[in-house]
């Protein structure tokens, strides 16, 4: 089990390169996963570890707050993260 998973999120609702809903739901702790949108491989921790860690943060630019708005009742794989803590940064110039 991690205490810490730090997350991004992508325009189309994915997270820890889990592009379909789908693979949200694959019971492996690794998994292989691509998208027709991303079509190389990638491996990433399947959903069961992920929600298993003390805390999920996602990092976040201010690009992404209306992702986060769209998405978060839709069955899409970051609405599958369980109790998500966001933390939100500005880039200063």
């Amino acid at each position: 089990m991690f205490d810490l998973i730090f997350l991004g999120i992508g325009s189309d609702g994915h997270t820890g390169s889990i592009f379909e809903k789908n693979q949200g739901d694959l019971p492996e702790d690794v998994i292989v996963t691509s998208s027709r949108r991303h079509p190389y491989m990638r491996v990433s921790l399947g959903m069961n570890v992920i929600n298993k860690a003390r805390r999920k943060i996602f990092l976040l630019g201010p690009e992404k707050i209306p992702i986060i708005d769209s998405t978060i009742f839709k069955d899409l794989p970051v609405s599958k993260v369980i109790d998500p803590e966001f933390l939100f940064y500005l880039k200063i110039n």
